[in-house]
């Protein structure tokens, strides 16, 4: 499919910083509202969500490696790293690519700087995909120590007492990650791009993750309690067998003046992948639902 690939700079607390970007399709004044991508993992890279390009064969759709990591200005200032640079980030790209209408859809860690970008913005996305999200850190952290206690004995006792470089834990988070971050075996390869930006310079996923969950820096993030000024059309997305539990879920929908749910049976985090056609139907239909008002 046909996309260009360029970056733009931008200042933020006084350093200039450097985003790239990647538009798959072609944006058009009187076109279909375009699609931004929000990546899944601080630290971590476009690549994983990269089957969402899939919709461009209607409408662009436009993703970025968040700066500091992946293809975008690495950077050693790390106090200045926290939600408002990637908020500002996001704000950059909107205004460099001239975008007047557009829906963002942020997965996990990148659905945390969507609420941010969207509650704050003073051009909010005109619609909202919150896939594998959640309203409150803590909440999260919560939700992960729960399914650990499901899992194997050994398993969870491993991740819970052992060393955290041990083979034991190795084990153990292999179990956990095809549980409920992707049951699709063996890995995708989108997502062992991703994961190989993390591993090449782990300070910003280091700042954002405690353990299996985010924390650290954030650790006391909640948008609970701001929600409702989500005017826009919302739609939650996320599977059975997700850390973003159904139980959050519920908890943002009671929330959010104008949203839907729709859980995946047989998902867990990647349901962009695990259940690809189904996934990649609802946000061509709820994006067509946008289109036009």
């Amino acid at each position: 499919m046909a996309h260009f690939e360029d970056s733009f700079s931008f200042s933020f607390q006084g350093q200039e910083l450097k985003t790239w970007f990647r538009v798959s399709g072609e944006i058009r004044a009187n076109g279909l509202v375009p699609l931004v991508v929000c990546q899944g993992e601080p630290g971590s890279s476009h690549d994983h969500l990269l089957p969402l390009a899939a919709l461009s064969r209607s409408r662009p759709v436009i993703h970025y490696d968040q700066v500091g990591n992946g293809r975008s200005a690495r950077s050693s200032a790390w106090e200045l790293f926290n939600v408002d640079l990637f908020v500002t980030e996001l704000a950059e790209l909107v205004k460099a690519l001239g975008l007047e209408r557009f829906v963002l859809l942020g997965h996990a860690w990148g659905a945390l700087i969507a609420q941010e970008y969207a509650i704050s913005a003073s051009k909010p996305p005109s619609a909202l995909i919150l896939s594998s999200g959640f309203g409150s850190v803590e909440h999260l952290r919560n939700e992960v120590w729960r399914l650990l206690d499901s899992l194997p004995l050994e398993s969870a006792r491993a991740l819970r007492e052992e060393p955290r470089d041990s083979q034991e834990v190795r084990r153990a988070l292999v179990t956990f990650r095809t549980r409920h971050l992707c049951r699709v075996l063996p890995v995708p390869e989108e997502i062992n791009r991703s994961i190989h930006w993390v591993k090449a310079n782990p300070s910003i996923n280091r700042l954002f993750t405690e353990g299996l969950t985010l924390g650290n820096r954030i650790s006391g993030w909640s948008s609970l309690d701001r929600l409702e000024r989500l005017e826009r059309p919302v739609l939650l997305v996320s599977g059975f067998y997700d850390t973003a539990t159904p139980v959050l879920q519920q908890e943002m929908l009671g929330q959010i003046p104008n949203a839907s749910w729709h859980l995946f049976k047989a998902s867990s985090s990647s349901a962009y992948l695990e259940e690809r056609g189904r996934y990649m139907d609802l946000i061509a239909t709820f994006l067509s639902s946008i289109d036009g008002t």
